[in-house]
């Protein structure tokens, strides 16, 4: 079977290259030919992409003053830009220039995982319908764990979405979200079932990928994007924690400045840290997802800005407690056990039900 798949796949974050590269690679041990097509660039409908082409020279400036101030972030992101451009993209057989691949005939697109009806952040693709499987040549569309992100039903109101989405979405074979507010969003917008599954990343074991040791040890890993765990609070006590334990702090990735050390690896060597971590602090979502799955001692920072998505997968697996508000709780959720058997459980029965779901979305051609 020829297959589709509309997702986050160009986005330089490990995150969205091993969820996108699970999803291929278990369809293809299906037996399909699989091929990632790229969203249209609809230049920023929301008015974002602008700010960038209109203000080119005042934007080069602005990345310039960011080089000479954070060298370490800097650093880190020019090493990220060329392992996805030169090693990861390759490896997901996505090319250099997008495609669209409007004259390739699919028997099936599947849209997700990661964020992507989230049609209302600022971004170059803005309010595009591409995003919902607008003029992609397939016989069906189905979803596979996709996400509206931070994207309400109140923003498709107010940008006037909704009948566009409702049209689309009602021509979908199957749908499957990850998280509630995808969920809440798309039950009021159609009177198909909708079903939860995990995200990609749990499905796959990387097996013979990931490296069994690495150069490091006695660690506190610390992932989130570059700079934004920046907060006086919870830096205090992460350090704190880490000198009374005599571990350093690693920025896996991205770069943290007041961490010890920071360090750029591929996407399965950054498996490996997790792997291999004392304890963890993320305060993104596949940081959450690979601390779960390889059920080690972690913290999730919450914030209103990710709190939607955050809070629903820790509810998931009943870890809600391992959510950080606040600095002083760090140290009191690292150290506090919970229940890995029951986590265990769930990511197995889940993992079923979401490898189920893909073979009758596959067996109704």
């Amino acid at each position: 079977m020829n297959i589709a798949i509309l997702s986050m796949q160009r986005i330089e974050n490990y995150g969205s290259f091993l969820q996108a590269y699970s999803l291929k690679t278990i369809l293809e041990s299906m037996g399909h030919s699989v091929t990632f097509i790229d969203i249209k660039d609809e230049h920023g409908n929301l008015g974002f992409w602008p700010q960038y082409t209109e203000n080119e020279i005042k934007y080069q400036i602005k990345m310039f003053y960011r080089k000479i101030k954070y060298p370490s972030w800097y650093s880190a992101s020019f090493k990220r830009n060329h392992l996805f451009h030169k090693k990861l993209f390759p490896m997901l057989g996505v090319e250099k220039i997008p495609n669209d691949y409007s004259n390739e005939k699919f028997d099936i697109c599947f849209i997700g995982s990661d964020e992507v009806f989230n049609c209302c952040q600022d971004s170059p693709w803005g309010k595009t319908m591409h995003l919902f499987g607008e003029s992609i040549n397939t016989k069906k569309i189905a979803t596979y764990a996709a996400s509206f992100g931070s994207t309400t039903m109140q923003d498709l109101e107010e940008h006037q979405l909704v009948p566009k989405i409702e049209k689309l979405v009602n021509q979908y074979s199957a749908i499957s979200v990850r998280d509630e507010n995808s969920l809440s969003i798309l039950s009021r917008i159609t009177d198909k079932p909708i079903f939860r599954h995990l995200d990609p990343v749990f499905l796959s074991d990387y097996s013979g990928l990931i490296p069994r040791k690495i150069e490091d040890k006695n660690y506190i890993l610390v992932y989130g994007y570059d700079g934004r765990i920046c907060e006086d609070e919870f830096i205090n006590s992460v350090k704190k924690f880490a000198h009374e334990r005599n571990l350093k702090t690693i920025a896996l990735g991205m770069a943290q400045k007041w961490c010890d050390k920071t360090v750029v690896v591929n996407p399965f060597e950054l498996l490996a840290y997790f792997k291999n971590a004392d304890y963890i602090v993320t305060d993104t979502f596949h940081g959450s997802v690979f601390s779960i799955k390889y059920q080690k001692q972690f913290v999730t920072i919450i914030r209103d800005s990710n709190r939607q998505k955050l809070t629903a997968l820790l509810d998931t697996f009943g870890l809600k407690e391992r959510a950080a508000g606040s600095g002083e709780s760090i140290k009191r959720i690292l150290l506090e056990a919970y229940n890995k058997a029951y986590v265990s459980n769930i990511i197995c029965s889940e993992k079923e039900r979401s490898m189920d779901y893909l073979e009758k979305c596959l067996g109704d051609n």
